[in-house]
């Protein structure tokens, strides 16, 4: 598992700000605009697609993420993830309210048409709850809390079964799912990932997560 003084982690850490700094820049703008089209053209729109889509971002929405971490913390033996995941959470979402109208990252909402109907009082969650940051879509909180629910299991469970690894799935398809709904491109998809897995490593590490959980403290 990745160690926060190694060198890796650290190449983690400059990767998300060099990735940052590229987007504030505005370099990686065809890119973005190019495999938002490509993704348009590979998935073909109709209500059954939208509908499956819908339902796959829905679950990366902070309302149900946080009812997660809650029934997680609930659970004894899941208790210390379920705190860390909860924790995260609100981390997350602050740092990133702030985080997004300094990069300054318009979203493709503002520049893509919505080539999919939605279905009758439906509204598609906002990455960010303040308005200050709505505009902007750089790094997704939602893939940013997926990323963290799954690197929470991953950790915990990858030396019991190797399956678990299919966990990383969930991040993947909520990315997809905002990408399809013209809410994020790929380069916040990315953003998204590594500062999710960024925060919930040191939040892991400094909880330590593969420790029992006490009342008293976190041992």
């Amino acid at each position: 598992m990745l160690k926060i003084r190694s060198f890796n982690f650290l190449y983690l850490v400059l990767s998300f700000i060099l990735l940052s700094l590229f987007v504030n820049l505005g370099l990686l703008v065809n890119t973005d605009n190019f495999l938002t089209i490509s993704l348009d053209a590979l998935i073909e729109k109709n209500s059954l697609t939208t509908n499956v889509i819908l339902a796959i971002t829905s679950m990366g929405d902070v309302v149900t993420m946080v009812i997660l971490a809650i029934i997680l913390t609930i659970i004894r033996r899941t208790r210390k993830l379920g705190m860390i995941f909860l924790i995260s959470i609100v981390i997350l979402s602050i740092t990133i309210m702030y985080m997004k109208p300094i990069i300054g990252k318009e979203s493709p909402s503002s520049i893509f048409s919505q080539d999919f109907v939605l279905p009758e009082n439906y509204t598609i969650e906002n990455d960010s709850m303040m308005p200050i940051s709505q505009p902007y879509s750089f790094p997704s909180n939602h893939m940013a809390r997926a990323t963290s629910f799954a690197f929470l299991i991953f950790y915990l469970f990858w030396d019991k079964t190797r399956s678990v690894g299919l966990i990383w799935l969930f991040p993947m398809l909520i990315g997809i799912s905002r990408i399809y709904l013209h809410q994020h491109y790929f380069t916040d998809i990315v953003g998204g990932f590594l500062y999710g897995f960024i925060i919930t490593l040191l939040l892991s590490k400094l909880m330590k997560l593969n420790e029992p959980f006490t009342m008293s403290r976190f041992k």
